[in-house]
């Protein structure tokens, strides 16, 4: 054995150690100067590289690795994990198979296995592989939280009260979980917190870029995001974004995942000013390209959400980051300055539950796209599976949103209204399973749940929507786009308020289109004001014709207008910064008070 060898990597892992990346990575490169297959060295020379995102890289540096040891399950593993992260899905998979066909009671890789599985509509699978996780290695809390995931999306509550419970534990202790799944599982803000300051730790080290700024009238707006594709954040964003006034913003997209090409792509590349494609880019390289771009503010769109990289903003690319529209939570990172909010969603008595200064805007904060080209025809309710005449309660809001608490809601509003049906967005068969099962455990016929099919065309969604009666909102992660689109296709929904962001849009969304009555402070009033409109048809038919007439005023059908207070906000936030001050909380007055 090479004692210099050894010497040079034990310096560079303890250097790793300590947090101090750059001089492990030399001390390492020098490692594999004089052996360029020096195993442990390729393996914590890849560990860098996933630090930084570059996972290509990583691949590059675990293949080496496996040429001279090939029966290495962690290799393989991490292999995985890059590919996983750059979109390859089937070589992620081939990869994982192979680390636990070498150690079947590998923990991680069952996880990541399971996770995929899931995203494969392979549910019985992905729950098999998630078990076994947690049974292999009790102690991993990312399986812990991916298996209560994977099961709300299948309606799986079975052990639901206690495993919520376990979670809520688990993240007030800081353990490693969802900032997502949290969200969902409990109307706790301090536990969202606490997963969300988990989860914005970030590997790729402080190095604040000295921002010069070129001399410009206008301000240099950054928007990042994984999902300029045909995605809901696209459809939300394009519009705010055509109405930027581009006298005095210059605005550029970021883009961090390659897509294909489609409409909702195209128009959005077209509306920034600048479409920057970093689809591939490791961290220090896109953050490095965002740095370079001078832009004066960063608006991050996805938070913790799939495809995510809000980590790599620790290292300051800009000297405003701002978290907006794409995860409706805190991110509890240090890094992030703002949250583009509104007085519902976060009210005062809620502020301490977040990591950043709260911008409160006048009315609701959330856009939508007021260009829709919904000219479909009107559907049958027949062509829906729909009844002619009953009444028809709609929830279209994810799955893993439906609680057994709202679900005892609902279930009792069916048997309290003849006719009436509940029409359901669920496409994966097992979820239908369990829910028909739920339903007829509470005295409810299976036939009584409809579940939509998919459509390929979103017009043709829009239109069908409207043949609901009544929207039936989700707690404690409530309808966000869905709602919206449910408001713009004329369905009043009910909804409750929690003390979460996620669980506060839909009334947001209710205040600014003219229907705060439809806002419920609780549970057993929710209930009563459904019931109310479902059997007293001419207050269903008043709210219809009010949420008609408020198409011309209210401020939630106002996209224009809201473009024109956020810009108002990006404008405070950079008269601060100029003058000196550190970030805080404002609001923006209401330009049509």
């Amino acid at each position: 054995m090479n004692s210099s060898i050894e010497n040079l990597f034990s310096l560079g892992v303890n250097l790793h150690r300590a947090g101090r990346l750059l001089e492990a990575e030399v001390a390492y490169r020098n490692v594999l100067a004089q052996d360029p297959w020096h195993c442990d060295t390729l393996h914590c020379m890849a560990i860098l590289f996933s630090y930084r995102a570059d996972w290509k890289a990583a691949i590059n540096c675990l293949q080496r690795t496996l040429r001279t040891a090939p029966n290495q399950p962690l290799a393989y593993f991490r292999i995985g994990v890059a590919y996983f992260e750059l979109g390859m899905t089937e070589q992620a998979t081939d990869n994982f198979c192979r680390a636990i066909d070498l150690k079947p009671d590998y923990a991680e890789a069952l996880l990541y296995r399971g996770h995929l599985l899931f995203k494969a509509g392979k549910w019985a699978d992905a729950l098999a592989d998630l078990d076994r996780s947690v049974i292999a290695d009790p102690g991993l809390e990312r399986a812990v939280g991916e298996r209560y995931s994977v099961k709300s999306h299948l309606c799986d509550w079975r052990d639901r009260k206690n495993e919520t419970a376990d979670l809520i534990c688990r993240c007030l202790a800081g353990q490693e979980i969802s900032p997502l799944t949290i969200l969902a599982a409990a109307d706790e803000p301090q536990a969202h917190l606490c997963a969300a300051r988990r989860a914005a730790r970030s590997n790729i080290g402080q190095s604040p870029k000295i921002h010069a700024r070129k001399a410009s009238d206008r301000l240099r707006i950054a928007y990042v995001s994984p999902d300029y594709h045909d995605h809901v954040v696209a459809y939300q964003l394009v519009n705010l974004i055509e109405f930027h006034d581009k006298s005095q913003f210059e605005t550029y997209g970021i883009c961090l995942r390659n897509a294909p090409e489609s409409d909702i792509r195209n128009r959005i590349r077209n509306a920034f000013d600048h479409f920057i494609e970093c689809g591939g880019c490791s961290d220090l390289e896109w953050v490095g390209r965002l740095a370079n771009l001078q832009v004066d503010i960063v608006v991050d769109l996805a938070g913790y959400t799939e495809g995510s990289r809000v980590q790599a903003l620790a290292s300051r690319p800009a000297p405003i980051i701002v978290s907006y529209l794409g995860f409706p939570g805190t991110t509890g990172a240090d890094y992030v300055d703002y949250i583009l909010a509104d007085t519902i969603v976060i009210p005062p008595e809620f502020e301490r539950y977040y990591s950043e200064k709260i911008v409160r805007l006048p009315n609701c904060f959330l856009p939508s796209d007021t260009n829709r080209h919904d000219n479909f025809v009107l559907p049958s309710r027949s062509s829906e599976r729909l009844p002619e005449h009953g009444f028809v309660f709609c929830s279209f809001n994810h799955p893993n949103k439906i609680s057994p608490e709202i679900f005892d809601v609902w279930m009792r509003l069916l048997n309290n209204v003849d006719g009436s049906v509940l029409w359901l967005s669920v496409a994966n068969k097992e979820a239908r399973r369990h829910l028909f099962s739920e339903a007829e455990a509470r005295g409810i016929d299976r036939s009584r749940l409809i579940f939509a099919d998919r459509t390929p065309e979103r017009a043709a969604h829009h239109a069908r929507i409207a043949l609901a009666d009544l929207v039936l909102d989700t707690i404690p992660y409530c309808g966000h786009a869905t709602s919206s689109d449910m408001l713009w296709a004329g369905v009043p929904i009910v909804t409750c308020f929690g003390k979460s962001f996620a669980s506060r849009v839909s009334a947001s969304l209710l205040s600014a289109a003219g229907l705060a009555e439809l806002i419920a402070p609780d549970l057993e009033s929710y209930e009563k004001i459904a019931f109310e409109i479902a059997t007293m048809p001419g207050r269903l038919t008043a709210m219809r014709d009010k949420l008609k007439r408020n198409r011309a005023s209210a401020p939630f059908f106002d996209v224009q207008t809201l473009c024109l207070h956020i810009e108002d906000a990006y404008r405070h936030m950079w008269e601060l910064h100029q003058a000196g001050q550190k970030p805080k909380s404002f609001s923006i007055p209401n330009r049509k008070s």
